[in-house]
Protein backbone atom coordinates (compact mmCIF):
# COMPACT_ATOMS: atom_id res chain seq x y z
CA UNK A 1 0.00 0.00 0.00
CA UNK A 2 1.14 3.24 -1.09
CA UNK A 3 2.20 5.85 2.09
CA UNK A 4 -0.29 8.58 -0.14
CA UNK A 5 -3.36 7.79 -0.27
CA UNK A 6 -5.78 10.55 -1.26
CA UNK A 7 -9.74 9.88 -0.61
CA UNK A 8 -11.79 13.91 -1.25
CA UNK A 9 -12.09 14.27 -4.65
CA UNK A 10 -12.20 17.87 -5.55
CA UNK A 11 -14.14 19.85 -8.72
CA UNK A 12 -11.86 21.44 -11.06
CA UNK A 13 -11.21 25.27 -10.34
CA UNK A 14 -11.52 27.20 -13.37
CA UNK A 15 -11.74 30.93 -13.20
CA UNK A 16 -11.30 31.51 -10.17
CA UNK A 17 -14.14 29.09 -9.02
CA UNK A 18 -15.46 25.82 -8.63
CA UNK A 19 -16.85 24.24 -11.37
CA UNK A 20 -20.07 21.80 -10.69
CA UNK A 21 -18.53 18.30 -11.02
CA UNK A 22 -20.45 15.17 -13.45
CA UNK A 23 -19.16 12.21 -10.66
CA UNK A 24 -17.19 11.13 -13.47
CA UNK A 25 -13.44 9.91 -12.23
CA UNK A 26 -10.16 8.55 -12.95
CA UNK A 27 -7.38 7.02 -11.15
CA UNK A 28 -3.97 8.77 -10.73
CA UNK A 29 -1.11 6.24 -10.43
CA UNK A 30 2.43 6.57 -9.37
CA UNK A 31 4.44 6.67 -12.25
CA UNK A 32 7.44 5.00 -10.40
CA UNK A 33 4.91 1.94 -9.22
CA UNK A 34 2.08 1.96 -11.54
CA UNK A 35 0.44 1.77 -8.36
CA UNK A 36 -3.06 3.28 -8.10
CA UNK A 37 -2.97 6.26 -5.11
CA UNK A 38 -6.37 8.03 -5.92
CA UNK A 39 -8.95 8.98 -7.81
CA UNK A 40 -9.57 12.47 -9.61
CA UNK A 41 -12.64 13.70 -10.83
CA UNK A 42 -13.09 13.73 -14.81
CA UNK A 43 -13.14 16.63 -17.24
CA UNK A 44 -15.39 17.45 -19.80
CA UNK A 45 -14.74 18.86 -23.12
CA UNK A 46 -16.70 21.82 -21.85
CA UNK A 47 -14.70 22.33 -18.90
CA UNK A 48 -11.47 22.09 -20.81
CA UNK A 49 -12.78 25.03 -23.41
CA UNK A 50 -13.64 26.96 -19.96
CA UNK A 51 -10.17 26.55 -18.14
CA UNK A 52 -8.28 27.76 -21.78
CA UNK A 53 -10.41 30.62 -22.59
CA UNK A 54 -9.66 31.56 -18.65
CA UNK A 55 -6.11 31.01 -19.62
CA UNK A 56 -6.09 32.83 -22.58
CA UNK A 57 -7.89 35.94 -21.15
CA UNK A 58 -5.04 35.81 -17.67
CA UNK A 59 -2.21 35.54 -20.17
CA UNK A 60 -3.39 38.23 -22.37
CA UNK A 61 -4.52 40.38 -19.04
CA UNK A 62 -2.26 44.10 -19.15
CA UNK A 63 -1.67 43.47 -15.18
CA UNK A 64 0.92 40.58 -16.78
CA UNK A 65 2.12 41.54 -19.96
CA UNK A 66 3.10 44.98 -19.25
CA UNK A 67 5.04 43.45 -16.55
CA UNK A 68 9.00 42.81 -17.35
CA UNK A 69 10.96 39.63 -17.41
CA UNK A 70 12.50 40.33 -13.94
CA UNK A 71 9.53 41.44 -12.47
CA UNK A 72 7.23 38.31 -13.95
CA UNK A 73 10.23 36.63 -12.04
CA UNK A 74 9.98 37.56 -8.80
CA UNK A 75 6.33 37.03 -9.08
CA UNK A 76 7.02 33.26 -9.87
CA UNK A 77 9.66 32.86 -7.57
CA UNK A 78 7.22 33.76 -4.76
CA UNK A 79 4.37 31.62 -6.10
CA UNK A 80 7.21 28.92 -6.52
CA UNK A 81 8.02 29.34 -2.51
CA UNK A 82 4.52 29.40 -1.39
CA UNK A 83 3.60 26.53 -2.61
CA UNK A 84 7.19 25.01 -1.14
CA UNK A 85 5.82 26.03 2.27
CA UNK A 86 2.38 24.69 1.70
CA UNK A 87 2.98 21.44 -0.33
CA UNK A 88 1.17 19.07 2.57
CA UNK A 89 -1.89 20.91 2.17
CA UNK A 90 -1.83 21.28 -1.73
CA UNK A 91 -0.94 17.87 -2.53
CA UNK A 92 -3.94 16.40 -0.56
Amino acid sequence: MSELSIKTIYSHWINGAAVEWNGETIPVHNPATGESISTVARGTARDVDAAVKSARLAFENPKWTRLTGVQRGKLLLKFARLIEENLKPLSV
